[in-house]
Formats: structure tokens, sequence, C-alpha cells
């Protein structure tokens, strides 16, 4: 009997450069939700944390084969679950 266990809910700007996980929800009014969405940003996507500005502010984040600078007031908004290839590179 295996124990199944729900994956950890977290929001984008927690993450740190080289993780990746998977969009679960993005909590942000329709407008900005419709802009992100054009960006490839939509609940089922992996992103991977790119790289940092010098300050901590804003974050590069990569998706399919574009990079997107998100600053963190709106990366606070975005909810994810580790990716299955970021939970694998964790148990090696």
């Amino acid at each position: 009997m295996g124990v199944t266990t729900t994956p950890v809910r977290s929001v984008l700007a927690d993450l740190e450069p080289g993780q990746a996980a998977v969009i679960e929800e993005i909590a942000l009014p329709r407008e900005t939700q419709q802009f992100l969405l054009r960006f490839g940003f939509s609940p089922g996507v992996e992103i991977t944390v790119s790289r940092r500005a010098p300050f901590g502010d804003p974050t590069a984040y990569r998706i399919d084969r574009a990079e997107i600078a998100l600053r963190a007031e709106t990366a606070r908004h975005i909810f994810v679950v580790p990716s299955q290839s970021s939970s694998e590179k964790e148990t090696a």
C-alpha cells in the first residue's frame, strides 16, 4: 500500500535559480493573467528560474526557450508545485 503525498505548493518568487516547478495557479487580476498567458504562463506549464538581478529583483524565468523577467510582487501571486524533473534530482 503506497503513501501518496501532496506536492508542496509554493510561490514562484520563493524558488532559487536553477529550480524548476510547474505553474498551478495564477492569482492575479484577469488582465494580468491574460498578459502573462501571451508569454506562456499558464497552469500546467513547467518554469525554471534562470537568474536573479544583482539586488534580487527582477528575476528571469525560462518557459520553453524564452526568458521572461518578473518582479517579485508579480511572482508572489503565481503558485507552483515542484516539477517531476526537479523532484527526481532531489531524490537522486
